[in-house]
């Protein structure tokens, strides 16, 4: 499905520049073609460097989150429904702006639903909190020192579930 999936946004990336737009049609043909009662949560996501502006479109995908340059988080809701279940469903368009400094944080439910015995699961919460407290540091350094995090929080060496993560920061403006 993964794979199906990757080779039709490669075309919808040449055709289509609405995320909201290219969502639908995805989920359209996937519910259409796909195998019944599987389903893909999904972000799509377009950020223009130059402005900061960020159009994206949510299927059911975990929330991203905005970690601004001063410090706080900001959470990207959307309402679509997961694709693949529903043809004819249709996806909003959203918008928002990464300013200078600002970190988007795109994830996979492996972070925020590993567990620890002790303290329950990671969170939404506790991935806000670690981005806050580590902000300084590059998204390269992030991305490990979260993992290390989530694996100490678990008491294991290895992930239960995928853990997937991706930083993009958007540049300071020169002085």
């Amino acid at each position: 499905m993964m794979s199906s999936l990757q080779a039709r946004v490669q075309m919808l990336l040449a055709t289509e520049a609405d995320p909201a737009t290219a969502v639908t049609v995805l989920n359209r043909n996937l519910a259409e073609h796909g195998v019944l009662g599987r389903f893909i949560t999904f972000f799509y996501g377009l950020l223009d460097p130059k402005t900061g502006r960020l159009q994206y479109s949510n299927a059911g995908h975990n929330y991203p989150l905005i970690l601004r340059a001063r410090g706080d988080i900001e959470t990207l809701t959307g309402n679509g429904l997961v694709m693949g279940i529903f043809a004819n469903e249709k996806y909003e368009l959203l918008e928002t702006y990464l300013r200078p400094g600002d970190t988007l944080a795109l994830y996979s439910d492996g972070v925020t639903e590993a567990a620890s015995d002790d303290y329950g699961e990671f969170g939404e919460r506790g991935l806000g909190d670690f981005l806050i407290q580590h902000r300084q540091r590059s998204c390269g350094d992030m991305v490990n020192a979260l993992a290390e995090e989530v694996r100490s929080w678990c008491g294991a060496t290895s992930f239960a579930d995928d853990f997937t993560i991706l930083l993009a920061r958007r540049q300071r403006l020169p002085n």
